[in-house]
C-alpha cells in the first residue's frame, strides 16, 4: 500500500509541475484516480447481462479537477491536444 500512495505521490506532483502556470494559489484541487482493467473476452457484452472475463492491470488513469467560474470545461492530458468544452452547448455532433 505503502508504494501504490509513493506512485500517486510522483503522478500528481508531475501533474503540479507541468501545469503550474495555469494554477493560482487559490485553486481547490481536487484529486483522482482509476485502477486499469482490460477485458479478455465478452467485451461489451455485459450492457447486454451478458458475462466478461475482466482482469486487473497495473496501470491506472490519473486527474486532477480544479472548479473554475463559467461554463467551459478544459481537458489536458499528455500526449494530446487539448479539448475544450461548454456545458451550455450540448448539441450532439
Amino acid at each position: 500500500m505503502e508504494l501504490k500512495k509513493e506512485i500517486h505521490k510522483k503522478a500528481y506532483e508531475g501533474f503540479l509541475d507541468t501545469y503550474a502556470k495555469d494554477l493560482s494559489s487559490e485553486d481547490q484541487l481536487r484529486f483522482f484516480s482509476a485502477p486499469g482493467r482490460t477485458e479478455i473476452c465478452g467485451n461489451h457484452t455485459d450492457h447486454q447481462l451478458g458475462c466478461v472475463l475482466a482482469a486487473a492491470i497495473d496501470l491506472e488513469a490519473f486527474a486532477v479537477v480544479n472548479k473554475k467560474e463559467g461554463s467551459i470545461i478544459r481537458i489536458t492530458s499528455d500526449g494530446y491536444d487539448e479539448i475544450l468544452l461548454d456545458i451550455n452547448d450540448l448539441e450532439k455532433e
